[in-house]
């Protein structure tokens, strides 16, 4: 039909524009190829960078776990030794910073009731510490005693271990997007001429109040004066003394033009 022609017509003709709008092999515009730059700086942070942290890491990762403290009835329990495996870097791309890490713990705990009497030891092994996994670290336990303290430690000392390793990597994060942060105040600092006035907090003014004022009312218009006594009563009687006349003048006229009429 001639609708579906029109509408085949359309299409065409919509997808020839678009063609030639596109950017042809070779010419495409500089100002959007990403390419590298001859003097090797990376603008903006835009290409991927990453830089390896594992050492540091490790080592910050060993002291939390060391310092790790429980809470009764396990107070007196401690880590003896940790050993951390694996590797962490500080990734960047398109100016955002993040620390990627895939680590594994093995400690060595005892632990003992502080009367002298129960005491255990023995260890935890987390295979799989990353971001993803963060939030719920798989743990193997191993205890080859079976009292109150042992049971202790497979249920609050897990959880004590976990909360410890998860607030020491997220710190660590924290520690890299401020790292990242201080120079880019400091690049601020320095493109700021050295005489300009320092940002200074200015207080807001302060509301203007409003009263309503009502409306002055017009000064009062003087009554006019009374006119004296009997003075309207002794016109309205001349104006009827005068019309009286002029009707008994209209009669006599009339009696006359009739008296006429009868000689005739």
């Amino acid at each position: 039909s001639n609708a579906a022609a029109r509408s085949r017509a359309t299409c065409l003709q919509q997808a020839t524009f678009a063609y030639d709008g596109m950017a042809k092999l070779g010419e495409g515009d500089q100002r959007w190829i990403v390419k590298e730059r001859e003097d090797g700086r990376n603008c903006n942070n835009w290409h991927w960078t990453s830089k390896d942290v594992s050492k540091n890491t490790k080592e910050e990762l060993i002291r939390c776990l060391e310092a790790c403290t429980f809470e009764p009835p396990i107070a007196l329990a401690r880590v003896k030794s940790a050993e951390v495996t694996g590797e962490a870097s500080i990734n960047n791309r398109k100016g955002k910073i993040f620390l990627i890490y895939d680590l594994e713990v093995k400690l060595k705990w005892e632990a003992s009731d502080g009367e002298g009497g129960e005491a255990c030891k023995g260890s935890m092994k987390l295979p799989d510490v990353s971001a993803t996994m963060l939030d719920d670290l798989d743990c193997e336990f191993t205890c080859k005693s079976s009292g109150g303290v042992a049971t202790a430690m497979r249920k609050q000392g897990v959880a004590a271990v976990r909360r410890c390793i998860e607030e020491a990597m997220l710190r660590m994060q924290e520690e890299v997007r401020a790292e990242k942060a201080r120079p880019e105040a400091e690049a601020v600092a320095e493109t700021r001429p050295p005489n300009a006035t320092p940002a200074v907090a200015v207080p807001l003014p302060k509301p203007i109040a409003v009263s309503t004022v009502p409306a002055k009312q017009p000064p009062p218009q003087p009554k006019p004066p009374e006119p004296a006594a009997g003075s309207d009563s002794g016109e309205e009687e001349e104006g009827e003394e005068e019309s009286l006349e002029g009707e008994e003048g209209e009669d006599d006229f009339d009696d006359e033009m009739d008296d006429d009429d009868d000689d005739d």
